[in-house]
């Protein structure tokens, strides 16, 4: 049985310290990301490949993710 999980909505200053890491980021760096996706949180690790503020997008390695689904961004 999978236990589905409602996606978390963020406080202000949550998504104020996301935006300021997501701008942080350069592509060929190594993040870990933890997102909401298929009704689940997900974690992953690996080299951003893409990343473009103005469609809300970046992809680690084959993985594109909604900058909007994103709860936590470490490196």
């Amino acid at each position: 049985m999978i236990n589905y999980l409602p996606k978390k909505i963020l406080s202000e200053d949550d998504l104020a310290e996301l935006d300021y890491m997501v701008h942080q980021i350069k592509v060929r760096m190594i993040i870990q990301v933890t997102y909401y996706g298929n009704n689940q949180y997900v974690q992953i690790e690996g080299i951003v490949s893409k990343l473009n503020l103005d469609t809300k997008m970046i992809q680690i390695v084959k993985t594109k993710l909604d900058l909007t689904n994103i709860i936590n961004i470490s490196f």
